[in-house]
C-alpha cells in the first residue's frame, strides 16, 4: 500500500537538508533529520514501505532488514501523529 503525507493538513519545508512540519490541526511541529527527509520526500511522492527502505539502503548502504526497522519505527511515528494516510 502506497503512503502519502496528509497535504491538506500539513505545511512544511525543508531547511538545510532537513524537514521542518507543522500540523495546522493541533499546530504541532514535527523535526526531521537528514535521513527522515529522504523518507519524507519519496512519501510525498506516494512511496510504500518497501521503496522507503530501498531509499534508506540506496542511500546508506545499510542492510535491508535494518532499513526496514528503521521504516516502520518512523512510519509509525508519523501515523501517530495523523500525518500519514493510506493511499
Amino acid at each position: 500500500m502506497k503512503l502519502r503525507l496528509d497535504k491538506h493538513d500539513i505545511d512544511w519545508r525543508e531547511v538545510e537538508g532537513e524537514v521542518i512540519a507543522l500540523r495546522r490541526s493541533t499546530a504541532a511541529y514535527l523535526g526531521v533529520n537528514h535521513s527522515g527527509t529522504l523518507l519524507w520526500r519519496a512519501l510525498q511522492a506516494g512511496a510504500d514501505e518497501a521503496r522507503l527502505a530501498e531509499v534508506l539502503v540506496e542511500h546508506y548502504g545499510i542492510a535491508g532488514d535494518t532499513a526496514r526497522a528503521d521504516v516502520c519505527s518512523f512510519v509509525e511515528q508519523l501515523r501517530s501523529q495523523g500525518l500519514i494516510q493510506t493511499a
